[in-house]
């Protein structure tokens, strides 16, 4: 979920938010409260590493600047849920199916 997703070699970048910067940054759909890396740890296993992201904007620059990235590092970026927390969707034998704003009252 980035302007530019490929595979990259850095040269010179150590952490996830040069990173970012380097494939010109996430797109608007792109969820940032959980990333996932997968890490090769001394040439004999993969892990896991996840990163959980605050929801102040200044706290997330600061852990994306405080988390570095390694050789061979595959960071995954995943978008947003593809539902809206205030709609209605309406299926089934109606008129008119789809989804509709929703409010309280």
């Amino acid at each position: 979920m980035v302007h530019r997703p490929a595979i990259y070699e850095l040269n010179g970048e150590k952490t996830l938010n040069q990173v970012i910067d380097l494939a010109g940054g996430v797109l608007r759909t792109a969820s940032l409260k959980t990333n996932q890396c997968c890490r090769i740890v001394a040439q004999e296993r993969r892990t896991m590493v996840s990163l959980q992201l605050p929801d102040d904007p200044a706290e997330v620059a600061k852990k994306l600047a405080d988390f570095s990235v390694q050789g061979g590092d595959d960071v995954v970026i995943s978008q947003i849920l593809p539902y809206n927390k205030d709609a209605v969707y309406l299926e089934g034998h109606v008129y008119r199916p789809g989804k509709y704003a929703y409010k309280d009252g």
